[in-house]
């Protein structure tokens, strides 16, 4: 899927369910309820895409082993959210000015790597960690001008931080905690 706009749909810009070892790059996804939407599937390749204005600008659930890469997620309510999912690269995203994080992961998100991502002015948390979401990996990010720079909460276990640049927020830099 390369280089189309979606905009204004009621649901999704671009859906992608049950699908291994694709490609979605270049794409547009604003005004609707996620810019990208990958369910249940593998091994693709998210890259070089603009989601904004969206409710999630890229939307992971129940997907293992991808890659996204160079996107950028703006305005959005959460720039990319990662739900039940595992062992997906995070790697060189452009993540700010989103309301809520700018990157989310929730509900089981483990064995993460998220590395060299821009996660700038987001409303509440750069990168927000909860619901068991275990063992994910964030390195060399910057992290600013957010109330909470990094934010681990409920029962989220043996996730690591180091290397980042974590500066400007209004309230922690790293907080972890129960809520």
């Amino acid at each position: 899927i390369r280089n189309n706009l979606c905009d204004s749909n009621y649901d999704h810009g671009f859906f992608i369910s049950g699908t291994d070892y694709s490609s979605i790059t270049g794409n547009t996804g604003t005004n609707s309820l996620n810019g990208i939407y990958l369910s249940y599937s593998s091994n693709n390749l998210i890259s070089h895409n603009i989601n904004s204005e969206n409710q999630e600008g890229i939307l992971l659930t129940n997907a293992l082993d991808n890659s996204l890469r160079n996107n950028t997620c703006s305005g959005n309510q959460d720039g990319i959210h990662v739900i039940t999912s595992e062992r997906n690269l995070l790697r060189n995203n452009n993540c700010s000015n989103n309301a809520a994080a700018g990157i989310h992961l929730s509900d089981d998100a483990s064995y993460n790597l998220l590395e060299f991502n821009m996660i700038t002015n987001n409303g509440e948390r750069g990168v927000y960690i909860r619901s068991s979401s275990n063992h994910n990996v964030l390195t060399n990010n910057t992290i600013s001008h957010t109330k909470f720079g990094i934010r681990v909460v409920q029962n989220s276990k043996n996730n690591s931080a180091r290397f980042n640049n974590i500066f400007g927020n209004s309230e922690f830099g790293i907080y972890v905690g129960a809520v």
